[in-house]
């Protein structure tokens, strides 16, 4: 008998992006696939001024038996610099700084300039607070700076949770 290990896992389908080119110069944005169900984004710039004020806008989409996309769960807002140098709290913001710790050189308080780069992201089951449905999800993110604030770019990804099937031994019958 085969005994199979069942997990839910979340497949990088696509990502696209678009951004000022009066605050970022570049620009690579690009998918990366490693198996199957395993795809990486990566996504380098270049900051022509410095970035001392950063608010993302995060929402998730899932997409309904109609193929159009709807709100699910998720539309908050964080302010980057404040996160990162731990001036507030949000469980968004920890998850936040985990993946920019593990997953890109943004891992220092405001401002940025020079060279920014998120290399092998993907959505890693480890920072979803909570197991999501089977499905096509779409997560927007909105970067903007300072006050009154100016757009720097937004990044589309969408990615699908399936189950994870994989062999881990025989398992013997007697």
């Amino acid at each position: 008998m085969l005994f199979v290990y069942s997990t839910i896992i979340y497949k990088t389908l696509s990502i696209e992006c678009k951004y000022n080119p009066e605050i970022l110069t570049n620009v690579t944005c690009q998918l990366k696939p490693i198996n199957w169900q395993k795809s990486v984004c990566i996504w380098n710039c270049d900051v022509l001024q410095p970035l001392k004020n950063v608010t993302i806008y995060f929402q998730l989409f899932k997409k309904n038996g109609a193929n159009n996309f709807l709100p699910f769960l998720l539309n908050t807002t964080l302010n980057m610099c404040d996160v990162i140098s731990k001036r507030t709290f949000s469980v968004y913001g920890k998850i936040l700084t985990n993946i920019l710790k593990e997953m890109s050189n943004l891992n220092h308080d405001c401002p940025y300039e020079g060279h920014l780069s998120l290399y092998n992201l993907y959505v890693d089951e480890r920072y979803v607070p909570v197991t999501l449905p089977l499905g096509i999800y779409k997560a927007v993110v909105r970067f903007l700076e300072g006050y009154p604030q100016v757009f720097i770019g937004t990044a589309v990804l969408n990615f699908e949770a399936m189950e994870n099937r994989e062999r881990r031994g025989k398992v013997n019958k007697n």
